[in-house]
């Protein structure tokens, strides 16, 4: 799994080509989550983590913004998660191109 800072817009191009060649499904995973430690350091405060409930889902739709807009045209899936994102990638990771019936 690779992340969208990790890809250069030419390594883009040939993906878009190669998923349009193959029918493939380009699969974006964006995962943010809110350390437990934040909690101890500011005490369980409400308006904090809705602070940072904010920042995170903004920071997921810009992800997903980006990654709409490099993939392209081809058949793409965006998957957005509000966890603690190894755990989480791992599992996302197992998605498979699943042919339209």
């Amino acid at each position: 799994m690779l992340s969208l800072a990790r890809w250069r817009a030419c390594d883009w191009q040939r993906r878009r080509l190669f998923a349009r060649k193959c029918d493939a499904l380009l699969i974006g995973v964006g995962a943010e989550g809110i350390d437990p430690a934040i909690f101890a350091y500011q005490g369980g405060d409400a308006g904090v983590l809705g602070l940072l409930r904010e920042q995170t889902q903004a920071d997921l739709k810009a992800a997903a913004d980006s990654f709409g807009n490099l993939a392209g045209a081809v058949r793409k899936q965006w998957i957005a998660l509000e966890e603690r994102p190894a755990a989480c990638l791992s599992v996302a990771g197992g998605g498979r191109d699943r042919r339209r019936g």
